[in-house]
């Protein structure tokens, strides 16, 4: 009998393994499933990936148990088939995983290489990674090997040796040496592993650690119950809402915060899939062609996190700053900060979406004490200037975010932030605390990116912005302002009111008596919210659902980007089950909890501002003012025409290029194709003869504002373009022009605006000659209001056998006449990104679309460079795109070179500004397709 603790002995019994003598002389695979749907739940386990290595390393396993419950007669043959297999597995995959080895239901094999697998049993669901063994701790000790329980997760290159129990669910943490017990639930790091953390009893909310748990190292945070800016235990969301993939890449071990990241979205309703590269290794999967790293998003939405320490990044020099002179500081910052810039450039040029980096900041005291703050030479100065150079980095590229680390460490404390004992046990960054922040900010910047967080935050009012019942208790018996907890109330309607400044609108849902519940908003003197503040209401006693319903309709916005507020639990589950989407997140017990608890929402979070969010809310109520106005009039074109309605349509440049970017990724509603340009992509659709305007839109009750924008390209191109799309490639023709892409605010819905711009466009494209003008909408969830935006507009839909997608074509032929944008607009067009100082300043429309004067391109010439820039340009040119040495570039083009894309387009101008000191302008870059292009490009800049 082999070694092993009473917990050990229990596994043994309940697993069914059998002893050490009888290994490998009976199937051992799994009970009550047959071997080929065993081995479909291994291949769905491993995301139906062929090419998985740990799939068929699982397979040889799976078939060597197979054999061992057949005949003689097959078990032979059988048998030589499978030692074949398991010697070219291991050779081919790095994986030695013997039939012996007793497994589990849905056990994943994550990468592969440097595998030994030798337990006694693995049971369901384990995750297993890279460079993990798991075999005997002493070699004269053969029969003494690990039991691993179900729901285990197991990090890169950790070892578990000898006769161990590894409890259910427990985290294995990366590098970790497992030499005793690990109990359920926990999580172990360090060499030799200690427990970290243990998980709480789900039903104990606040829980004390478990009674048989080891004691916990002394840095470990204690087990509490959670802060008022927690995760919430009750439901947000009806349904989960999945944000793809999040790539963490940095030089210690991030593998904790992935799990961190996993549990922080769950709270919120949210799900979404960290990417880890093994230990130390993300700037190589960045440049290997094929990696893991570089194609873990698959077609789904892709984030990037950036995540270093100072500590690692500035060495002794951080800890002593004094041993820095001033005047040497900035070159020993240059130097010291190359690894982390060279990363944020890799990572833009070959990942896709937002990627966000962590500034740096001190997790520990200064050694200076209070003299570091005010000294030039201290570790705050030091910390200031490496930050300035960073985010002038981070300027530098599009969809790349600096993040505040000092604000996070402010909000959950330094000593939460500073993992202690676990930078030196497991190279853990940052504490659990800090880790939990930090996940919670970036879920909420790719939630604000992505147009999903709150915009209208509905309100209830009894216990929710005062205390008390205003029916019952009377304004005067009402708790709000003054002593507590009126006090708290008062700071939560601060907190909203400052919200309603960076375009939240706020709206009332409230079951109560409506001129009582105005008087009390309109009169008394410690409410910090007045009706000015508040958009729209619904105060009587119909359901909520349905008057929240009302409310998104009068002001057009969906239920997703709304979240409503109560203090009762059974309205939030009434409002939660009827209004599909809706955000509502439990209310906290304490009122002095509110204002913090509000502000640490995700879905409120703000990861930058633009002058449309100044003006959103203003808009919502606008749109609420209009919608009551439309009744009045009895004749609806007399009530557009009294709207003095301009529309403005300028030329993608500089000056609107961020709100253009910003529409492409906020935009869900009303979005035709859902198509997400980014920067790169538009300078590529103008380079091929495209257009693309940002549409600016002003009223009689609204100041001008960029509200949408269009995308028209020919129809050759658009089949080019979408050569995947069957739609696009079987219907484009010569001659014809697409629409690419027509979004448009829903604030501004409801006045034919939508009508008015596809007609516009008809005229802009008859006007090169166009022979038609196509329409494509590509249905989705959430972009229902865009749906008949062709039909509506007198496009007939094309009636066609081939598949045309959920959302179908719809085409104007221009030969047979051109629409005309309706009279009660006057129509600007601007050539550059310039917008109107005011409307009255410009020429009303004539009956014909105004014709957009726009200088043409200069030419790209054949300007000659030095020779020594040249061969510079071209030594940049072939490091850029991995090509050869001897590689003729006379014929290099964007056709030809395999790597050079949008992306490698932008990452190819950022190479050759560090390198030669020559920024190309961002118009003339869209020109370039050639490397003989380029170097005129290059010569025209002053080289």
């Amino acid at each position: 009998m082999s070694q092993g603790s009473e917990a050990y002995h229990r596994a043994e019994r309940e697993m069914a393994i059998p002893p050490v003598s009888e290994r490998g002389r009976r199937n051992e695979n799994p009970k009550g499933i047959g071997f080929w749907a065993l081995v479909a739940e291994d291949f769905r386990t491993h995301d139906r990936q062929i090419f998985e290595q740990g799939f068929w390393a699982l397979f040889v396993h799976r078939f060597g148990n197979w054999r061992m419950g057949q005949p003689k007669i097959i078990r032979a043959p059988a048998t030589l088939i499978y030692r074949i297999l398991f010697k070219l597995i291991e050779w081919m995959t790095g994986i030695s995983l013997w039939y012996t080895v007793k497994i589990g239901r849905r056990v994943r094999f994550w990468h592969h290489s440097g595998m030994i697998i030798g337990a006694r049993a693995i049971g369901d669901d384990v995750h297993l990674r890279q460079n993990t063994t798991i075999g005997v701790g002493q070699t004269w000790r053969n029969d003494e090997l690990p039991i691993i329980a179900s729901g285990v997760d197991i990090g890169a290159g950790a070892c578990i040796a000898g006769a161990v129990y590894v409890g259910a669910n427990a985290k294995i943490g990366a590098n970790a040496l497992v030499l005793t017990d690990v109990p359920a639930g926990a999580t172990v790091m360090g060499n030799p592993a200690q427990i970290y953390a243990m998980a709480r009893p789900a039903a104990a909310p606040a829980a004390e650690p478990a009674p048989s748990a080891p004691p916990m190292p002394a840095a470990a945070p204690e087990a509490r119950a959670p802060e008022p800016s927690a995760a919430p235990q009750e439901a947000m969301l009806a349904e989960t809402r999945d944000l793809g993939t999040i790539a963490l890449l940095g030089s210690a071990n991030l593998d904790y915060l992935a799990m961190t990241f996993t549990e922080q979205a769950q709270a919120y309703g949210l799900a979404i899939a960290p990417h880890v590269p093994p230990f130390g290794q993300a700037r190589t999967e960045l440049l290997q062609e094929g990696s893991d790293l570089l194609g873990a998003g698959g077609d789904g939405p892709m984030a990037t996190l950036i995540a270093e320490r100072a500590e690692d990044l500035l060495q002794d020099v951080f800890a002593a700053p004094l041993s820095l002179a001033e005047a040497d500081r900035d070159a020993y910052l240059d130097g010291a900060l190359q690894p982390l810039l060279d990363l944020i450039r890799s990572a833009r040029a070959r990942l896709s979406g937002p990627v966000f980096v962590l500034g740096l900041a001190a997790f520990g005291r200064s050694t200076l004490g209070l003299a570091d703050a005010a000294s030039p030479r201290g570790q705050t100065a030091l910390l200031a200037r490496a930050n300035a150079l960073l985010a002038q980095e981070v300027a530098q590229h599009p969809d790349t975010y600096l993040l505040d680390a000092a604000d996070m460490i402010a909000e959950v404390g330094r000593k939460e932030a500073d993992p202690g004992t676990f930078w030196h046990l497991g190279r853990v960054p940052f504490g659990t605390a800090f880790g939990a922040c930090l996940a919670r900010r970036v879920l909420g910047g790719l939630l604000s990116l992505r147009g999903q967080s709150a915009r209208i935050l509905i309100l209830d009012l009894d216990n929710t912005l005062w205390g008390g019942v205003l029916g019952e208790d009377g304004m005067e018996g009402l708790e709000i302002g003054g002593a507590y907890p009126g006090s708290a109330y008062r700071a939560f309607q601060q907190a909203l009111k400052a919200l309603t400044q960076r375009g939240i609108a706020l709206a009332v849902a409230s079951k109560n008596d409506e001129d009582l519940a105005l008087r009390m908003i309109s009169e008394h003197p410690e409410m910090a919210l007045r009706l000015d503040d508040i958009v729209a209401h619904r105060i009587g006693w119909t359901e909520k659902a349905i008057g929240i319903q009302e409310m998104l309709d009068e002001i057009g916005l969906g239920s997703a980007n709304a979240m409503f507020i109560d203090d009762n639990p059974v309205e939030r589950e009434k409002v939660r089950k009827n209004i599909p989407g809706i955000i509502v997140p439990a209310f906290p017990d304490k009122p002095e909890d509110l204002a913090g608890w509000l502000l640490a929402n995700p879905f409120l979070e703000c990861l930058e501002l633009t002058e449309s969010d100044l003006k959103r809310t203003r808009q919502y109520s606008v749109r609420a003012k209009i919608t009551a106005a439309k009744r009045e009039f009895q004749n609806i074109e007399d009530f557009y025409r009294d709207l003095d309605m301009h529309l403005t349509f300028e030329r993608y440049g500089a000056t609107n290029q961020k709100r253009v970017l910003q529409l492409f990724a906020k935009t869900n509603q009303f979005n035709a194709t859902l198509r997400r340009h980014d920067a790169a992509a538009l300078a590529r659709i103008e380079a091929e003869g495209g257009e693309v305007h940002a549409i600016g839109v002003s009223d009689s009750h609204s100041p001008y504002e960029l509200m949408g924008v269009i995308v028209l390209r020919p129809g050759t191109t658009m089949a080019a373009a979408y050569s995947q799309d069957a739609a696009v490639t079987s219907h484009a023709r010569d001659g014809e022009w697409w629409v690419d892409s027509l979004l448009l605010s829903c604030r501004i819905l409801g006045r034919t605006v939508e009508q008015a711009i596809v007609a516009w466009a008809a005229g802009q494209v008859a006007a090169k000659g166009a022979t038609a003008l196509v329409g494509q909408v590509i249905e989705a969830p959430r972009n229902t209001p865009v749906r008949d935006v062709f039909s509506k507009s007198g496009l007939a839909r094309i009636d066609s056998p081939i598949e045309q997608g959920k959302g179908g074509l719809y085409r104007q032929d221009l030969a047979a006449g051109v629409p005309e944008v309706p009279g009660y607009f006057t129509v600007h067009e601007e050539a550059g990104g310039d917008r109107p100082t005011a409307p009255d300043q410009v020429a009303k429309p004539t009956s014909e679309p105004a014709q957009t004067a726009v200088a043409p391109p200069p030419p790209v010439n054949g300007a000659v460079l030095s020779p020594e820039l040249e061969t510079r340009l071209a030594a940049v040119f072939r490091r850029t795109f991995g090509l050869d040495p001897q590689a003729d570039l006379s014929v290099a083009s964007m056709d030809t070179v395999e790597r050079w894309d949008s992306l490698g387009h932008l990452k190819l101008a950022m190479e050759i500004e560090q390198a030669l000191n020559v920024k190309i302008a961002g118009q003339r870059l869209g020109e370039i397709s050639t490397f003989k292009d380029l170097k005129a490009a290059v010569a025209g800049q002053g080289g």
